[in-house]
């Protein structure tokens, strides 16, 4: 899509996500006449910007689903319920303030989220009790601390 005019400047429907269609795409526009200034996607953010020195940003739906994966689908703990919440893609008005919310939940459920588990593994470790919920949160700040 030109961020300008808005209008979509090339598609493609394709079968699966490869990088072949990228490089595809890319060219067809160069050939065109387009600048690509950046690219928004799911992956491949390392191919565009190592292989075309193309800058890219991961897209916020996908972030949203990442955390959405990570997290039950019915929520039974206010923690739980909160955060689907604050990750409904409809509710979300901006990257900072998404980011501001999503770190004042972390801050108003630290202690929860660093429970760990009474009983050690086989190794010995101590688990975090609520793993996958504590995973959500902290792959969207990695994927915060990435971008370019």
């Amino acid at each position: 899509m030109d961020s300008l005019s808005k209008k979509v400047v090339y598609h493609q429907i394709i079968k699966s996500e490869k990088d072949i269609y990228y490089f595809i795409a890319i060219i067809k526009l160069r050939e065109k006449g387009y600048k690509i200034q950046s690219i928004t996607c799911d992956s491949r953010r390392e191919l565009l910007k190592n292989e075309l020195n193309i800058s890219t940003q991961f897209c916020q739906f996908y972030r949203v689903a990442i955390v959405i994966r990570n997290r039950t689908r019915n929520p039974k703990s206010e923690v739980e319920k909160t955060l689907k919440i604050l990750t409904t893609p409809f509710k979300i008005s901006s990257k900072s303030e998404f980011y501001i919310n999503l770190h004042k939940w972390y801050l108003e459920y630290k202690t929860y989220l660093e429970e760990r588990s009474d009983k050690p593994n086989n190794k010995g470790k101590y688990f975090y009790k609520h793993r996958n919920l504590r995973g959500a949160y902290l792959i969207f700040f990695a994927l915060k601390n990435t971008q370019n």
